[in-house]
Protein backbone atom coordinates (compact mmCIF):
# COMPACT_ATOMS: atom_id res chain seq x y z
CA UNK A 1 0.00 0.00 0.00
CA UNK A 2 2.86 2.37 0.87
CA UNK A 3 4.34 1.84 -2.61
CA UNK A 4 1.02 2.61 -4.29
CA UNK A 5 0.67 5.84 -2.31
CA UNK A 6 4.25 6.81 -3.23
CA UNK A 7 3.72 6.10 -6.90
CA UNK A 8 0.46 8.03 -6.94
CA UNK A 9 2.20 10.94 -5.21
CA UNK A 10 5.06 10.95 -7.74
CA UNK A 11 2.70 10.50 -10.65
CA UNK A 12 0.46 13.31 -9.48
CA UNK A 13 3.45 15.58 -9.08
CA UNK A 14 4.78 14.78 -12.52
CA UNK A 15 1.66 14.81 -14.59
CA UNK A 16 -0.82 17.22 -13.09
CA UNK A 17 1.46 20.21 -13.47
CA UNK A 18 1.81 20.87 -9.77
CA UNK A 19 4.72 19.68 -7.72
CA UNK A 20 3.23 17.94 -4.70
CA UNK A 21 5.67 16.47 -2.26
CA UNK A 22 5.69 13.02 -0.74
CA UNK A 23 4.65 14.63 2.53
CA UNK A 24 1.99 16.74 0.83
CA UNK A 25 3.79 20.10 0.95
CA UNK A 26 3.61 22.40 -2.08
CA UNK A 27 6.97 23.21 -3.70
CA UNK A 28 7.66 26.91 -3.27
CA UNK A 29 10.53 27.51 -5.68
CA UNK A 30 14.29 27.96 -5.50
CA UNK A 31 16.07 27.84 -2.17
CA UNK A 32 18.94 30.23 -2.67
CA UNK A 33 18.86 33.93 -3.35
CA UNK A 34 20.83 33.49 -6.59
CA UNK A 35 18.01 31.57 -8.30
CA UNK A 36 19.98 28.32 -8.39
CA UNK A 37 20.06 25.41 -6.00
CA UNK A 38 23.06 23.61 -4.52
CA UNK A 39 23.78 19.90 -4.67
CA UNK A 40 22.67 19.58 -1.03
CA UNK A 41 19.40 21.35 -1.84
CA UNK A 42 18.87 19.01 -4.80
CA UNK A 43 19.32 16.02 -2.46
CA UNK A 44 16.69 17.45 -0.13
CA UNK A 45 14.31 18.29 -2.98
CA UNK A 46 14.51 14.72 -4.32
CA UNK A 47 13.29 13.33 -0.98
CA UNK A 48 9.73 14.45 -1.70
CA UNK A 49 9.42 11.92 -4.56
CA UNK A 50 10.75 8.78 -2.88
CA UNK A 51 9.92 6.59 0.15
CA UNK A 52 11.02 7.95 3.52
CA UNK A 53 13.41 5.09 4.28
CA UNK A 54 15.41 5.54 1.06
CA UNK A 55 19.17 5.84 1.41
CA UNK A 56 21.20 8.45 -0.43
CA UNK A 57 23.59 7.01 -3.05
CA UNK A 58 25.02 10.00 -4.91
CA UNK A 59 24.32 13.42 -6.42
CA UNK A 60 26.19 15.15 -9.20
CA UNK A 61 25.86 18.10 -11.50
CA UNK A 62 24.91 17.21 -15.09
CA UNK A 63 24.81 20.37 -17.18
CA UNK A 64 21.84 22.45 -16.09
CA UNK A 65 20.51 19.64 -13.86
CA UNK A 66 21.42 17.62 -10.82
CA UNK A 67 21.18 13.85 -10.93
CA UNK A 68 20.28 12.42 -7.53
CA UNK A 69 20.09 8.69 -6.76
CA UNK A 70 18.54 6.98 -3.74
CA UNK A 71 17.90 3.33 -2.87
CA UNK A 72 15.04 1.89 -0.81
CA UNK A 73 16.14 -1.39 0.84
CA UNK A 74 12.58 -2.30 1.88
CA UNK A 75 11.35 -2.23 -1.72
CA UNK A 76 14.75 -3.12 -3.27
CA UNK A 77 14.18 -0.23 -5.64
CA UNK A 78 16.48 2.50 -6.97
CA UNK A 79 15.32 6.05 -7.75
CA UNK A 80 17.12 8.44 -10.09
CA UNK A 81 15.82 11.98 -10.31
CA UNK A 82 16.99 14.84 -12.49
CA UNK A 83 16.23 18.22 -10.99
CA UNK A 84 16.76 21.61 -12.56
CA UNK A 85 19.79 23.35 -11.06
CA UNK A 86 17.98 26.64 -11.70
CA UNK A 87 14.86 26.09 -9.60
CA UNK A 88 14.81 22.47 -8.37
CA UNK A 89 11.94 21.48 -10.68
CA UNK A 90 11.68 17.79 -11.47
CA UNK A 91 12.74 17.01 -15.06
CA UNK A 92 12.96 13.20 -15.05
CA UNK A 93 12.06 10.37 -12.71
CA UNK A 94 13.28 6.81 -13.05
CA UNK A 95 12.85 3.88 -10.70
CA UNK A 96 13.84 0.28 -11.12
CA UNK A 97 13.82 -2.89 -9.06
CA UNK A 98 17.25 -4.09 -8.02
CA UNK A 99 16.59 -7.64 -9.16
CA UNK A 100 13.73 -6.97 -11.55
CA UNK A 101 13.62 -9.50 -14.33
CA UNK A 102 11.22 -10.56 -17.02
CA UNK A 103 9.58 -13.97 -17.12
CA UNK A 104 9.56 -17.00 -19.36
CA UNK A 105 5.76 -17.11 -19.47
CA UNK A 106 3.04 -14.54 -20.08
CA UNK A 107 -0.05 -14.47 -17.87
CA UNK A 108 -1.13 -10.85 -18.42
CA UNK A 109 -2.71 -9.54 -21.60
CA UNK A 110 -1.61 -6.31 -23.27
CA UNK A 111 -4.82 -4.70 -21.98
CA UNK A 112 -3.95 -5.71 -18.41
CA UNK A 113 -0.47 -4.19 -18.81
CA UNK A 114 -2.13 -0.96 -20.01
CA UNK A 115 -4.44 -0.99 -16.98
CA UNK A 116 -1.44 -1.17 -14.63
CA UNK A 117 -0.05 2.02 -16.16
CA UNK A 118 -3.45 3.73 -16.26
CA UNK A 119 -3.85 2.90 -12.56
CA UNK A 120 -0.69 4.86 -11.75
CA UNK A 121 -0.43 7.62 -14.33
CA UNK A 122 -3.37 9.97 -14.37
CA UNK A 123 -4.13 11.21 -17.87
CA UNK A 124 -1.96 8.65 -19.68
CA UNK A 125 -2.96 8.32 -23.32
CA UNK A 126 -1.64 7.02 -26.62
CA UNK A 127 -0.54 3.86 -24.85
CA UNK A 128 1.64 1.63 -27.00
CA UNK A 129 2.33 -1.89 -25.67
CA UNK A 130 5.04 -4.23 -26.91
CA UNK A 131 6.00 -7.63 -25.55
CA UNK A 132 9.79 -7.73 -25.78
CA UNK A 133 11.92 -10.81 -25.31
CA UNK A 134 15.61 -10.79 -24.45
CA UNK A 135 17.61 -13.84 -23.40
CA UNK A 136 14.41 -15.82 -23.02
CA UNK A 137 12.81 -13.32 -20.63
CA UNK A 138 9.68 -11.45 -21.64
CA UNK A 139 8.76 -7.93 -20.55
CA UNK A 140 5.88 -5.65 -21.51
CA UNK A 141 7.05 -2.17 -22.48
CA UNK A 142 4.24 0.36 -22.23
CA UNK A 143 4.90 3.83 -23.67
CA UNK A 144 2.53 6.73 -23.09
CA UNK A 145 2.04 10.49 -23.22
CA UNK A 146 0.33 12.92 -20.88
CA UNK A 147 -0.43 16.64 -21.11
CA UNK A 148 2.86 17.45 -19.38
CA UNK A 149 5.24 14.68 -20.40
CA UNK A 150 5.84 11.14 -21.53
CA UNK A 151 6.99 7.89 -20.06
CA UNK A 152 7.64 4.20 -20.33
CA UNK A 153 7.00 1.33 -17.93
CA UNK A 154 8.42 -2.17 -18.06
CA UNK A 155 6.01 -4.69 -16.59
CA UNK A 156 6.69 -8.31 -15.69
CA UNK A 157 4.10 -10.21 -17.80
CA UNK A 158 3.64 -13.09 -15.37
CA UNK A 159 2.76 -11.24 -12.16
CA UNK A 160 2.34 -7.57 -13.16
CA UNK A 161 5.25 -6.21 -11.10
CA UNK A 162 6.54 -2.90 -12.38
CA UNK A 163 10.20 -3.43 -13.14
CA UNK A 164 10.98 0.06 -14.43
CA UNK A 165 9.37 3.50 -14.53
CA UNK A 166 10.69 6.32 -16.70
CA UNK A 167 8.89 9.64 -16.68
CA UNK A 168 9.98 12.87 -18.41
CA UNK A 169 8.39 16.23 -17.73
CA UNK A 170 8.13 18.66 -20.64
CA UNK A 171 8.89 22.25 -19.69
Amino acid sequence: MKKIILVLSVTAALFTGSIVSYAGVYYAGPYSETGTITKEEAKEEALQYIPEDSQFQYAESKGQNYEVVYYCPELTEYYRLRLSAEDGALREYKSWLERGRGSKSVALSEDEAKEIVLGEVEGAESLEVNLDSSRGEKVYKVRFNTDSGSGMYEIQPEDGNILLRELAVDH
